[in-house]
């Protein structure tokens, strides 16, 4: 089982989850749109992720720019 958490900066608090079998896209996805549900973020949230190819995918990019939220990664070598 994987787990993907979207834990805020200020609360430090877990806004959103999702639990699967696989790490699909629809993995991460779901904790972010549970996050988004929630807590109603203010358009140019910034999103920071790793690399992975879950975040770079075409359907969580449509969702980050649907949402207007800002997505960060970490430079080549610095995650």
């Amino acid at each position: 089982m994987y787990l993907a958490t979207v834990i805020g900066l200020y609360s430090r608090k877990i806004v959103g989850w999702s639990m699967d079998d696989t790490m699909k896209v629809s993995f991460v996805n779901d904790a972010l749109n549970m996050a988004i549900l929630h807590r109603n973020p203010s358009k140019g949230l910034i999103w920071y992720t790793d690399r992975g190819s879950q975040y770079a995918s075409y359907s969580h990019r449509d969702l980050l720019k649907k949402n207007v939220i800002i997505q960060s990664t970490p430079t080549r070598g610095t995650s």
